[in-house]
């Protein structure tokens, strides 16, 4: 056990050190919450005059930055695959294949990382939020469980991108499927609006989208009043969310190896 978590470890920083060799990604990571906070929070900020938002927080920008930070993980997490298909092409994940490195950690060390980066822009969303005037309500408490439910989030959506990634082996491919899922998978949840604002089938879609499920658990520990039975609910349905996903990415990665 000591042995995998040690080769996770180093898997998941060789990933760390490839993102601190691109100065232009950390100025991206940094400078992308800014913006998403800015540009959402300034078009849609008179919307909380609607009836749906009556009894949620007091301005617009409360209510987004929990699913701000989800939006982010969901997004870090769907492209995982992409470093995957770098490794296939230039054929360092066969090098690494051939070395005594466990299967185990060549799965989750690339999740680890990408974890790191979730936590990172999220800490740096909830600042930028408080800057711009938004209140972080539920104390520490409700930060951690925000920050698990993006981690939860982005752990599952990154294993189902690395097994589409060992499937597909084609970066047009890749890029169109991600494409085609993560901005659906966004508006079909209540991160933008309440589910008393959008039409009755994306609120129906809605309660079968993980996405939902983490700005929904993540909001509820945010709240100034948490129904800790709802967050605990919602947090047990990300977790299977994230083990089917380990499962299927497990069966993609066996089938890529029973191919090379």
């Amino acid at each position: 056990m000591t042995t995998v978590i040690a080769q996770t470890g180093h898997v998941a920083a060789r990933r760390l050190r490839n993102v601190g060799r691109q100065p232009w990604y950390l100025v991206v990571v940094l400078l992308e919450p800014f913006f998403w906070l800015l540009f959402f929070g300034g078009v849609f900020r008179q919307v909380v005059q609607l009836p749906a938002f009556k009894g949620t927080d007091s301005s617009y920008l409360d209510y987004l930055l929990p699913g701000m930070v989800i939006m982010t993980a969901l997004i870090n997490g769907a492209w995982a695959g992409e470093n995957v298909l770098a490794d296939i092409d230039r054929g360092i994940l066969d090098r690494l294949l051939a070395s005594p490195a466990k299967r185990s950690a060549l799965i989750v060390g690339p999740l680890v990382q990408q974890m790191v980066v979730v936590v990172v822009q999220g800490a740096i969303m909830l600042t930028l939020g408080v800057l711009l005037g938004g209140h972080v309500r539920g104390g520490i408490a409700g930060v951690c469980v925000l920050f698990g439910c993006a981690i939860l989030l982005a752990f599952g959506a990154g294993a189902l991108s690395h097994a589409l990634a060992l499937i597909l082996r084609k970066q047009e491919s890749m890029v169109a499927t991600l494409n085609f899922v993560t901005l659906p998978a966004t508006f079909l949840s209540t991160a933008f609006m309440p589910a008393g604002a959008v039409a009755p089938w994306i609120a129906a879609a809605a309660r079968c989208n993980p996405v939902n499920w983490a700005v929904s658990t993540g909001r509820a520990a945010m709240a100034t009043q948490v129904n800790w039975a709802d967050v605990a609910f919602g947090s047990m349905k990300l977790m299977a969310f994230a083990a089917l996903s380990t499962v299927a990415g497990i069966l993609a990665f066996r089938r890529y190896l029973r191919s090379t």
